[in-house]
């Protein structure tokens, strides 16, 4: 090998290491995260923290993760919401995990938000059926993409914050069988529109 062919291969190798140096101190002091300021109750709405499982522990890893059992009048939802600023593994598609559960994913829906729109799974395991709600967010943009989530989050994490705030994953599932109206939870339940 040359003799500039190594200089700039070992130029590539320091400035790879600076960066991944820099990247992990930012990541380290971004500690706040939106999720921090989300209510547990307000006007017309309540809800409880539930802990995680052992087994979600063990997936989210050192993410933010907020899961709340919420009451919006009489509609009662289950609600996820992942920060991966500080664990980017713990965001990932949820039909992976649905999946993972047994659920065979039947039909995936666009349902339009402020900012965006979020997707509406269809799910079945053998006779039962259920559904749930799902987007990312940036808090001014909502996308159902894993694509462009990873993409986002790969440029804020490349810029050291410059190009915008790490995207939010949140989840929403029924409480029973028996889905709420999804129109009304977010339209209705504001938190969702601070996120």
């Amino acid at each position: 090998m040359s003799e500039m062919k190594c200089m700039l291969l070992f130029s590539a190798v320091i400035l790879a290491l600076l960066l991944g140096f820099a990247s992990k101190q930012y990541t380290q002091r971004d500690l706040t995260s939106r999720l921090d300021h989300l209510p547990i109750q307000g006007t017309g709405y309540r809800g409880h923290d539930v802990p995680l499982t052992a087994g979600e522990q063990s997936i989210f890893g050192d993410a933010r993760v907020i899961k709340r059992i919420y009451r919006l009048g009489k509609l009662s939802f289950v609600f996820l919401a992942i920060d991966g600023s500080r664990y980017r593994h713990a965001v990932h598609d949820p039909a992976y995990c649905f999946r993972g559960m047994g659920w065979e994913v039947e039909k995936r829906s666009p349902i339009p938000f402020e900012g965006g729109e979020a997707a509406l799974l269809s799910l079945a395991q053998e006779e039962r059926h259920r559904t749930a709600l799902f987007w990312f967010s940036d808090g001014a943009h909502r996308h159902s993409s894993i694509i462009h989530y990873w993409f986002q989050a790969t440029a804020r994490r490349l810029t050291f914050g410059l190009l915008g705030t790490e995207p939010l994953f949140i989840i929403l599932q029924p409480m029973g069988s028996y889905p709420p109206s999804w129109y009304q939870v977010i339209h209705y339940f504001g938190p969702l529109h601070d996120l």
